[in-house]
């Protein structure tokens, strides 16, 4: 009995940290790059003088309504095979251990000790 609570213990955390690993990957943004790293002191010092001065300028992005985000999106069409060798590969490797994984279920699932 205490051997079966392990195993399921020992498959469910390998099943979770699978299953939790590509969000912790997943990263996000830089938090090293602008706008995060403005020096603060130097807004803090404007802020705190209150000047009657016309402020600068700000910096705008350019507008999303001209080209080249207007343009109608091509696709490129690729001759040759279709058959991709890699993505068999992967197909094989998932697979067999989709096989491996059933089969060691089905073992543990025969070969239960009586209680």
């Amino acid at each position: 009995m205490h051997t079966n609570r392990t195993i399921r213990s020992t498959v469910m955390t390998v099943g979770c940290a699978a299953i939790l690993a590509g969000p912790a990957f997943a990263g996000g943004e830089p938090k090293n790059e602008w706008p995060f790293t403005r020096q603060v002191d130097l807004r803090a010092a404007q802020a705190a003088t209150r000047s009657t001065a016309k402020p600068a300028a700000m910096i705008t992005g350019e507008p999303k309504n001209e080209p080249p985000f207007t343009r109608a999106a091509t696709m490129i069409a690729q001759s040759g095979s279709s058959f991709s060798w890699p993505d068999a590969g992967i197909g094989l490797i998932a697979g067999i251990g989709l096989a491996a994984t059933g089969a060691g279920l089905l073992t543990l699932k025969l070969h239960k000790s009586p209680q």
